[in-house]
């Protein structure tokens, strides 16, 4: 294909693609539709009346509880080693660091969903 026939087809398809972009405006049927579709999936009337407030507890309360169960899960697991290690000393230390780190991670986790609930319901009130 030669320049000039790549020149001639460039310069087609970016006028079709400026004039469908000239017809995007809030009143078009493209748009309308998009928003139609978004609806249908996620909410986009909420209770607290605010989006992107609804989205981050939703994400703040699925996300933090689900560290929190991993904790718990690695506690048991280092507990389990720990209690099958035979007198290893290598075994012992191993469940030993488990247990300090997974605890560290359920009270980092606790504390941040606190935390993160206290200033999204902060701003909840600044917002309305």
């Amino acid at each position: 294909m030669t320049s000039f026939t790549s020149f001639v087809i460039g310069m087609f398809v970016s006028r079709a693609f400026a004039e469908t972009l000239d017809k995007a405006g809030a009143g078009a049927n493209g748009v309308d539709a998009m928003w139609a579709s978004i609806c249908s999936v996620m909410p986009c009337s909420v209770p607290t009346g605010n989006l992107v407030t609804y989205l981050s507890l939703r994400i703040i309360n699925f996300i933090f509880p689900f560290i929190s169960v991993v904790a718990v899960i690695l506690i048991i697991y280092s507990g389990i080693l720990i209690i099958t290690s035979n007198g290893s000393e290598d075994k012992v230390s191993e469940g030993k660091k488990i247990i300090m780190y997974a605890g560290v991670g359920l009270v980092l986790s606790l504390l941040t969903t606190a935390i993160l609930n206290f200033f999204v319901g902060w701003i909840t009130v600044l917002l309305s």
